[in-house]
């Protein structure tokens, strides 16, 4: 999938190329060199970071320069159906504003809720594909609906998966992909970067809070490569819940027993924000008051959890609500052009206690207004 963020290649690899060696100077800690040179290194380590995390300080203001006009409004009476996993809301927030925009067109729209489990998610697109919409919507690999994938392609249905690590095809695989690894890379990669910047370019453990999807490895390994790259002596452990874990009393305390295993480990991450539900209330229980809440993806308990000031910061990403908007608007775009389509990502933005607004009760939207502004590509009103 390819992502909007612009890095310049030619800056940003003289820009890797001295950061690799003035980070990782400054992050194995004590050397034979004077205090002052040690100083200086640390120094050029921080602001060669904040040059590389500028982009992801300021909110969108626009959907992606990529996302053109569609070439006609697409004719209404179409449908869709999207398949969420109940035990992750933001999932379920994700399909609920798929239908929203669906709507916004004069389609029909549904969502059908699985446990998660391999049968049940292949029951619930047996019953998408009886019920012959315009598209099916899942947030899975391909892997566990192969057959699926392939009966709805013969009954003439589109398909689509949010973050998956497939890639587009329209012979096996979704004829649409929107978040996939390439995204969720990118994201791990402006974490440790965002890591490095808040620990001052000096040696930290992180504990990785992720579940079992493809795209979350793939974020988690480059949140690692990227980090242990800049600091060698920075530790990063992954710990893997199931789904049915998230948010519960033994998912923090696991964590928390994690943290205390390693006194060196002053940051949690989760991969999405409801992984980090408890977190902060757990470390506080424990006492361990120094250390740090972090991710992406974040919902409204993590986003109250900046504003109270108990968790660090959340890398936005797309939204959980816009995120709908932008799997319809790639299903719009695969149907008008006969062909399989990645969509194409935002740059996600650093949110943290100052750039949040007071009393946030919900993950900010940006660009706020981006159901007019689908609306308008999609020749609507």
């Amino acid at each position: 999938m390819f992502s909007t963020r612009k890095h310049h290649p030619a800056r940003l690899l003289a820009f890797l190329s001295l950061a690799a060696m003035t980070a990782t100077a400054a992050c194995t800690g004590p050397t034979d060199a004077a205090p002052s040179a040690v100083t200086a290194e640390t120094k050029a380590c921080l602001e060669q970071v904040g040059d590389f995390l500028a982009p992801y300080t300021k909110p969108a203001t626009t959907l992606p320069s990529e996302l053109t006009a569609l070439a006609r409004r697409p004719d209404p009476g179409g449908s869709v159906i999207q398949i969420s996993n109940g035990s992750l809301p933001q999932d379920v927030t994700t399909a609920n504003a798929t239908v929203a925009a669906a709507r916004a067109i004069g389609w029909a729209g549904k969502v059908l809720i699985t446990d998660g489990s391999v049968e049940d998610l292949n029951a619930k697109w047996q019953q998408a594909i009886a019920e012959h919409p315009t598209a099916i919507i899942g947030s899975t690999s391909s892997d566990s609906i192969r057959n699926a994938l392939s009966a709805a392609r013969k009954a003439g249905i589109l398909t689509a998966l949010n973050a998956a690590s497939d890639t587009p095809n329209d012979q096996t695989g979704p004829d649409v992909v929107n978040n996939g690894a390439t995204e969720y890379a990118d994201i791990g990669e402006v974490n440790a970067y965002t890591v490095l910047r808040d620990a001052g370019c000096v040696p930290t453990d992180v504990v990785v809070v992720s579940l079992q999807f493809p795209v979350l490895q793939a974020e988690a390994d480059k949140f690692k490569e990227t980090l242990q790259a800049h600091c060698p002596k920075c530790g990063v452990t992954v710990k893997t819940l199931q789904n049915s874990e998230v948010g519960t009393p033994a998912a923090t305390g696991s964590i928390v027993s994690t943290l205390q295993a390693d006194p060196s480990a002053k940051y949690v991450y989760a991969l999405i924000g409801s992984l980090g539900v408890g977190v902060p209330a757990a470390l506080q229980a424990a006492g361990m008051t120094d250390v740090k809440v972090f991710g992406a993806q974040p919902d409204s308990t993590a986003i109250q959890a900046v504003v109270a000031g108990s968790a660090a910061w959340w890398l936005s990403q797309e939204n959980s609500e816009i995120t709908g908007w932008f799997l319809l608007d790639g299903i719009l775009r695969a149907k008008e052009s006969g062909k399989p389509h990645n969509e194409v990502a935002g740059t996600p933005t650093i949110l943290t206690r100052d750039t949040v607004p007071a009393g946030a009760q919900d993950p900010p939207i940006y660009p706020a207004d981006y159901a007019a502004l689908f609306t308008k590509i999609w020749r609507i009103g």
